[in-house]
């Protein structure tokens, strides 16, 4: 057991070394990070790359490495988690890069949401709290 996590924690550390590597070469030849199609942002050199934020707006270990080395701030504009949505009749949507997204729309026929791919990534981790006050009459006397 003690092996395997040795193992792990080497494993790591080799990973983060090519990955340094890999953004220090990226940088000195001028390489600037790309939105993909996806919306995440990953630094290309060549044939190779890294990811740099996820489209769910998450940052990678390898956005810190590219912060200390180039000197700049990453400044993603991914999904943000705590955005709210916009209702229009029974659709749902959020802004990403100042365009309009659905989210989410309500069939009647089966009394439910829809859920787009952007909505399960929006709407996967969200948490729903209702605070309901329950009038309370006082006791009788008997």
């Amino acid at each position: 057991m003690v092996n395997r996590l040795t193992q792990l924690k080497r494993s790591a550390s080799a990973s983060l070394a090519a990955t340094d590597k890999f953004i220090r070469t990226a940088v000195g030849k001028g390489a600037t990070p790309t939105r993909t199609a996806t919306d995440s942002l990953v630094l290309r050199d060549g044939r190779q790359c890294r990811e740099l934020a996820r489209s769910t707006g998450g940052l990678t270990p390898a956005v810190r490495l590219w912060q200390d080395i180039a000197g700049q701030k990453l400044e993603h504009r991914g999904i943000i988690v705590e955005h709210r949505p916009t209702r229009d009749n029974n659709r749902e949507y959020i802004l990403v890069r100042a365009n309009r997204r659905e989210v989410r729309r309500y069939d009647a026929s089966r009394s439910d949401w829809r859920y787009t791919a952007l909505g399960k990534k929006l709407f996967k981790n969200r948490v729903t709290e209702y605070v309901v006050h329950v009038p309370t009459a006082p006791p009788r006397n008997a």
